[in-house]
């Protein structure tokens, strides 16, 4: 009884790491993982945050006001803008467009440097971010990442 126990657990955790490899290599997995950890690293503080502090203080709108129209704006609550608001917050979105830009040709050149196709990369991602199974299933893998980093 005891051996069937152990053989179950055992067919149960390799039954885990086969669902990420089914669909796809070791290889697409480990790269996979290495991409999202480097490219999540690099997210924290962008310099697109710091550009904003900078252009608030630039446009004369203090973090108060600025707190109060990002609020506003998240419950979709209208609320009056001045002109200079308004410039600011034009400057705003043209800097994170062009940021979601170089973060997309970042990630497109990691994925070529590591060779794995951006639509496998996006498509493992996705999987990652939906499947609680799957994410599991990568565990050995973010092991490696982590032991190669100590």
């Amino acid at each position: 009884m005891k051996n069937t126990f152990i053989h179950l657990v055992i067919f149960l955790f390799m039954a885990q790491i086969g669902i990420a490899q089914d669909l796809f290599s070791d290889t697409q997995l480990k790269n996979f993982v290495d991409i999202y950890m480097d490219t999540k690293k690099t997210k924290n503080m962008s310099v697109y945050e710091l550009a904003t502090v900078d252009k608030l203080k630039a446009h004369g709108i203090s973090n108060a006001r600025y707190k109060e129209v990002f609020h506003t704006s998240i419950s979709n609550k209208k609320i009056e803008l001045s002109k200079t608001e308004i410039s600011f917050f034009n400057e705003i979105q043209k800097a994170e467009d062009l940021l979601k830009k170089e973060q997309k040709v970042k990630l497109i050149a990691e994925c070529t440097s590591r060779s794995i196709n951006y639509d496998t990369y996006l498509e493992i991602r996705g999987k990652y971010h939906s499947d609680i199974k799957f994410q599991r299933s990568l565990k050995p893998y973010f092991d490696q990442y982590f032991k190669s980093k100590k």
